[in-house]
């Protein structure tokens, strides 16, 4: 079953937390499903809509994980049965989401959230900011990811900053605090300019000559 195009004010979705696993719009998140009620949420959602919402769990500790309120949304694209019916899915992001309040958790969560509404640039600034964001980034891919030439491919279908932000978040950085806050950010041109201050930053520190 295809996604809508156009999701209601609110929804009720399969919350499904997760340490260090952010999903972002258009992301792809593969994962392996094994755990005896995730099972069971993968075969119920496999017969609806297949919509699974990811929540991010910074803690270690399973009683002290507090989970994040605004998450990413997606839509279970790919799933793959293994033996004792467990699964590889892949997860495709939609939209960013909030929380707001659980309504069961037997034998998983469930949860209403609603869609969140992006502040985007206007299309002077947003050119602008496309041209300088996409020269940081692809500096990033190259000295920072050794020009992967994969993600570089992937890089060059971006056509938005708003898109490139996700991107990035999604696959290029490896820091969850970064990233979860590049997830929480609503403002499309103070998320970009955060990412420039960051990469300009690292690729400064991966330049400078190291200090007798």
């Amino acid at each position: 079953m295809e996604p809508r195009l156009l999701l209601p004010d609110r929804l009720v979705v399969p919350l499904f937390p997760l340490a260090n696993a952010i999903l972002f719009p258009g992301a792809r998140l593969p994962l392996y499903i094994f755990e005896p009620r995730y099972k069971r949420m993968i075969d119920d959602i496999m017969e609806a809509e297949r919509y699974l919402s990811v929540a991010l769990i910074p803690g270690k500790d399973e009683k002290d994980r507090t989970r994040r309120a605004i998450c990413g949304l997606g839509h279970v694209a790919e799933m793959e049965r293994l033996p004792k019916n467990e699964k590889n899915i892949v997860v495709v992001g939609l939209e960013r989401v909030q929380v707001i309040r659980e309504v069961d958790s037997d034998p998983y969560i469930q949860a209403e959230v609603k869609p969140l509404v992006q502040k985007t640039p206007d299309a002077d600034t947003h050119e602008q900011l496309f041209a300088r964001l996409r020269d940081v980034v692809k500096s990033w891919l190259f000295r920072m990811r050794a020009g992967n030439m994969r993600r570089l491919a992937e890089f060059g279908g971006v056509r938005s900053v708003a898109e490139m932000c996700d991107f990035f978040g999604a696959y290029l950085l490896d820091n969850t605090k970064e990233r979860q806050a590049l997830l929480e950010e609503l403002d499309v041109e103070a998320r970009a300019l955060r990412i420039i201050r960051l990469v300009e930053t690292q690729l400064y520190r991966y330049s400078a000559p190291f200090e007798n």
